[in-house]
């Protein structure tokens, strides 16, 4: 029995040594395999990047990696939601690893491949970026956003004078990109493999400088904006009033270093209009007689009655108002005023005295009824003693008043003078009949001549400052060349 257990433990051992050598040279024939099978390839579970690279090539590899990095685009975000790509591939991008996959295989142990396989190994390389810049910049320059016709430079803020008045116009920051600031930040995107970039949130776009909430200037405009808004209702006595708002008054108006300024030269002109259409004294306007037809009365150099305005002073008072900027009724400065106006630009009102120097007639109305009339004597229709027409107004009263001149004196117990050269409304005792054709030839030296009676009542009815109208339907004097009228 020890003989054949010793003999059976023999032959065991050496069946187990073959196995052993047989499975050593399997092993070592099967790594050996792998070793020269993975010899210029990748060892399995090369992992780059979060890709596989295991089994590859240097050359199967570095094909993938370009796969992987191109074909890709750097999406734009601009202003309004559009959005533009340029193509990596545009400018030769790619990246250059350290290190390279054919270092990564010389330096990679290759006994290890075994263990490789069930146990994936990530790998950190160093990557670095090549591109052509010249061709990212020309890429950059044919962007929509750097090139279109619709492209806006901004715009600050500003006031602007329109027909309508002054506006304030808001900034306008526009769409124009910061060319250098938009290459950089793309060139900044480009070298960190970025897929977008919003131009708008990396602040390419340029900006207005001054906007509409700037405190000088919205100050500036707030002066204006008063000023412009003023509306001046002018008193034109008499009833009439005009508007003086910023349709006329706009031209007038600038401003600088933000005060508002009014031309005095524009005021002054717009002042003289309004006198040369208001003014009344010494124009001719129609006056409706007591036979019913219409005359044409004023305009004569002896005429001092009517609306005659003070146009400096005015002037200065319009401007004093416009620079307060307010809105209110003024009042004008005149030389000389009257009762009233109407819409023919007659001033007489409804109490005055009608002198008809053809009929030789007087009529005094009171509030519109005719309250006194008398057959007179006017000067005697000559040049040189003739009564001129005209629009005048009595200018003072009195009583027991003895009257000179070249051809001596004469006495009256009333008189309305009605000019200051001396031409009166009084009584005359010395004659002894009135009206009809007497005056065309022994007429009085320029006065109106009434009769004593009838002359004290129109005395005592009649008020300074009445209007006095004088006239000639047939203009039998067509020019007066008297001195100084004195007496009746």
């Amino acid at each position: 029995m020890g003989r054949n257990d010793e003999k059976k433990r023999i032959i065991t051992f050496r069946i187990l040594l073959i196995l052993g050598w047989l499975l050593l040279a399997c092993t070592g024939g099967y790594y050996n395999h792998g070793y020269k099978l993975w010899a210029d390839r990748l060892l399995p579970n090369t992992i780059i990047n979060d890709i596989n690279y295991g089994g590859m090539t240097a050359e199967e590899a570095n094909e993938k990696w370009r796969e992987t990095n191109s074909s890709r685009c750097l999406f734009i975000h601009e202003l309004s939601d559009a959005v533009e790509c340029i193509s990596y591939d545009d400018f030769d991008f790619h990246y250059v690893l350290d290190p390279t996959f054919e270092e990564m295989i010389k330096s990679q142990n290759l006994w290890t491949w075994l263990w490789a396989s069930f146990n994936p190994t990530p790998k950190s390389v160093d990557s670095a970026i090549v591109y052509d810049e010249e061709k990212l910049t020309q890429a950059v320059h044919e962007l929509t956003c750097m090139s279109s016709s619709l492209i806006r430079d901004p715009r600050d803020a500003r006031i602007e004078k329109l027909e309508s008045g002054y506006i304030l116009v808001p900034a306008d920051d526009g769409n124009r990109l910061d060319e250098e600031k938009t290459l950089a930040c793309i060139r900044k995107a480009v070298e960190g493999g970025a897929s977008s970039i919003d131009l708008n949130k990396q602040g390419c776009y340029k900006k207005a400088s001054l906007y509409e909430d700037d405190p000088e200037l919205a100050g500036t405009f707030a002066l204006l904006d008063k000023a412009q808004k003023t509306v001046l209702s002018l008193n034109l006595e008499g009833g009439a009033y005009v508007t003086l708002d910023k349709s006329t008054f706009l031209p007038w108006m600038t401003y600088v270093s933000g005060t508002v300024i009014f031309e005095e030269d524009d005021i002054y002109a717009y002042t003289k209009q309004l006198a040369d259409k208001y003014n009344t004294f010494r124009t001719v306007r129609s006056f409706r007689t007591t036979q019913g037809d219409i005359v044409q009365v004023g305009g004569s150099p002896y005429d001092n009655y009517g609306y005659s305005m003070d146009v400096s002073q005015s002037a200065l008072i319009i401007e004093d108002a416009l620079y307060q900027s307010v809105s209110q009724t003024i009042s004008l400065s005149w030389n000389r005023y009257a009762k009233t106006r109407d819409s023919e630009m007659a001033d007489f009102g409804s109490t005055y005295i009608e002198i008809s120097l053809d009929e030789q007639h007087l009529w005094y109305y009171k509030d519109g009824a005719l309250a006194f009339q008398t057959p007179i004597v006017s000067g005697t229709a000559t040049p040189s003693r003739a009564t001129p027409t005209m629009v005048a107004h009595v200018q003072y009263k009195t009583t027991d008043h003895t009257m000179r001149g070249s051809y001596g004196s004469s006495h009256a117990d009333y008189v309305l003078n009605i000019h200051s050269s001396g031409i009166h409304i009084h009584d005359s005792a010395w004659r002894g009949s009135y009206g009809g054709s007497i005056w065309l030839s022994d007429g009085s030296h320029g006065c109106i001549n009434t009769p004593p009676a009838n002359m004290a009542q129109l005395y005592n009815m009649v008020d300074v400052d009445t209007p006095v109208i004088i006239y000639d339907r047939y203009n039998h004097v067509s020019s007066f060349q008297n001195e100084s009228y004195g007496v009746g």
